[in-house]
């Protein structure tokens, strides 16, 4: 008798995990579910009963801060497991506080009913609010236990995004980064190298101003003007003086008068808010534009001028505006992309600023991989250098070697 008491007493106490797996899909909007794990219940004898722990898998992003992060718009499918696998079968119920925000719609596919043991079912986020989320079981005793989740449903108000070549940061409207897509070089800036199918968090920073994207790599300013890089390091382009890749954002120096940013393929460029103009990274065909083909880990000043307004990183090329509404560029021109009328031989560096025409009236200007397009104060388009696929949409596949208009 005495070992039967302890057999059972044993069986009470180990009970039945119930484990809350999550496979997601996305679209608009996001659901935060906030949540301590895991979650316990107490039997009627007050020893430990059955449990009820939620857990995430592998692809459920876990943004660190104690919230799984979730994007609405389709649906959110839950796996229930029971534990251990010899366990009795329990029957599990899950409920939402407000199904106007959070609605459960059912087991997909058979349309079971979401009390059913070991199933799946579907969770939609339907409008921005909160809701709670609650999963009760029967334990083994035959008491009640339950588990619990605040679920925020909210819409992600983009300001500004960035492509990468394989992957994109976001700008929101209150000074968040979000990013998704491929992070081999930890260029999602979340800490990790792991590509994501939809947006993670950057951090926790709520005051970043300008983000700009290029290959593999990043860069952003914050509102106290500082400079922050992350992602492929190769050939310096991060600017911390090292080679090193980054999978979170990491400050470059201590200035705090950094006013725009452009991620060039292998180099990076930047304009202070005195106008000076500021590259590093890759330097082969003089894209940094400091007069040498020497490649840099960290930032140096591009010439002496005080008057840069605007500026856009390449491939291996550069191109710039000064205040009297000149352009400029420098680096290659195999293609060419300095629109100075000539071409020059692969191989053949331009490492100082060359003077783009004769207009002052230039109020933009986009660096591609070797074209360009700018935009003058009449509104009108023009663009030059490589043209294969039609890139420059000038109704041709020619090559311009100078600022064509684009009609």
């Amino acid at each position: 008798m005495k070992n039967d008491n302890e057999t059972r007493k044993k069986r009470e106490t180990r009970g039945t995990a119930i484990a809350l797996r999550a496979l997601l899909a996305i679209t608009a909007g996001a659901l935060l579910l906030s949540c301590n794990n895991p979650f316990w219940a107490q039997s009627e004898q007050g020893q430990e009963g059955p449990r009820l722990q939620i857990v995430h898998v592998t692809g459920f992003y876990d943004n660190d801060f104690g919230d799984f992060l979730l994007w609405a718009g389709r649906t959110q499918r839950l796996r229930l497991d029971v534990y251990p696998s010899n366990a009795t079968t329990q029957t599990v119920t899950w409920t939402s506080s407000d199904p106007g925000v959070l609605s459960i719609i059912g087991r997909p596919r058979s349309g079971a009913a979401v009390t059913d043991p070991v199933t799946e079912i579907e969770v939609s986020g339907r409008s921005v609010g909160t809701a709670t989320l609650t999963a009760s079981a029967i334990g083994e005793g035959g008491a009640e236990i339950t588990a619990s989740v605040a679920v925020e449903v909210r819409t992600l108000r983009l300001a500004y995004a960035s492509a990468g070549s394989e992957h994109t940061i976001a700008l929101t409207t209150n000074g968040e980064l979000w990013a998704w897509g491929n992070s081999r070089r930890g260029q999602l800036g979340d800490g990790t190298t792991t590509g994501r199918d939809s947006p993670v968090r950057i951090g926790t920073a709520t005051d970043w101003i300008a983000v700009s994207t290029s290959g593999e790599h990043n860069m952003g300013i914050r509102a106290d003007g500082s400079l922050w890089t992350w992602g492929s390091n190769w050939g310096g382009m991060i600017g911390d003086g090292t080679q090193t890749n980054r999978n979170v954002p990491t400050r470059i120096g201590t200035d705090t008068n950094w006013a725009t940013v452009s991620a060039g393929a292998t180099h990076s460029m930047a304009i202070r808010t005195d106008g000076t103009l500021w590259a590093w990274g890759r330097n082969g065909d003089g894209q940094l534009g400091d007069g040498t083909t020497t490649g840099r880990d960290s930032p140096v000043q591009v010439g002496r001028a005080t008057d840069w307004v605007a500026m856009s990183a390449g491939a291996s090329h550069s191109v710039g505006i000064r205040a009297n509404g000149s352009l400029w560029a420098w680096g290659r021109n195999f293609d060419g992309q300095l629109g100075n009328g000539v071409i020059s031989a692969f191989g053949t560096p331009h490492p100082n600023p060359i003077r783009v025409g004769t207009a002052t009236d230039w109020v933009a200007v986009s660096a591609g991989a070797s074209h360009n397009m700018g935009i003058r104060a009449n509104g009108s388009l023009w663009a030059w250098g490589n043209n294969s696929s039609g890139r420059l949409g000038d109704g041709t596949t020619e090559n311009r070697f100078s600022p064509i208009n684009v009609p």
